[in-house]
């Protein structure tokens, strides 16, 4: 049964993302003030009921074991739709979690720019501060935004390229059960 997670936004205004800006300094801050985050593996095969057991369920467990914070996922799906993506077929393996500011340098170490390249098949970096988007990347197409108040891109020594003209973001999907999520996770 697919569910609906929607945030609204951080601020009034928006940054679109170039390529060139200074990645880590800007990680840095809004990892600060985020509370979750919210990852993409596209590159999986979808599991349902009869499934697990199956080479299908060591390949994906495989690629949780790959994701540098794995002990902060608390939620995943089957999504279709993120920020920045609308309809995504077959479904992704979408993992969310919480921010703890000691799994920094974990999350952002390896990170070959702002759109956070080169993290073993996970892509589509998602920062929100409880229940709005601050931040959100799509990794191969190279757009993404961030989102906040004035004081925000003064901090980050950014100036807004554009008022905001979205109010709100969803993801979309098959909220992955408990029981199968611990499976993925199993270290």
């Amino acid at each position: 049964m697919s569910q609906l997670k929607v945030f609204r936004p951080f601020g009034p205004v928006s940054y679109e993302l170039k390529g060139t800006e200074a990645a880590i300094r800007i990680f840095g801050e809004l990892w600060r003030q985020a509370s979750h985050f919210a990852v993409v593996n596209p590159f999986l095969p979808v599991l349902d009921g009869p499934e697990i057991g199956t080479k299908k369920l060591k390949r994906v467990q495989r690629a949780c074991r790959n994701f540098p914070c794995l002990q902060l996922v608390e939620q995943a799906y089957w999504a279709t739709a993120w920020p920045g993506t609308v309809d995504h077929h077959p479904p992704a393996l979408l993992l969310h979690g919480r921010v703890e500011t000691n799994f920094y340098t974990m999350m952002f170490g390896q990170s070959k720019g702002i759109f956070w390249e080169e993290q073993k098949g996970w892509e589509d970096l998602m920062l929100f501060s409880e229940s709005t988007l601050m931040f959100y990347v799509c990794t191969h197409e190279r757009v993404g935004e961030i989102i906040g108040p004035i004081t925000l891109f003064s901090t980050l020594t950014l100036s807004p390229t554009a008022p905001l003209l979205q109010d709100e973001w969803v993801i979309r999907g098959d909220l992955i059960p408990p029981v199968v999520l611990k499976r993925l996770l199993e270290p």
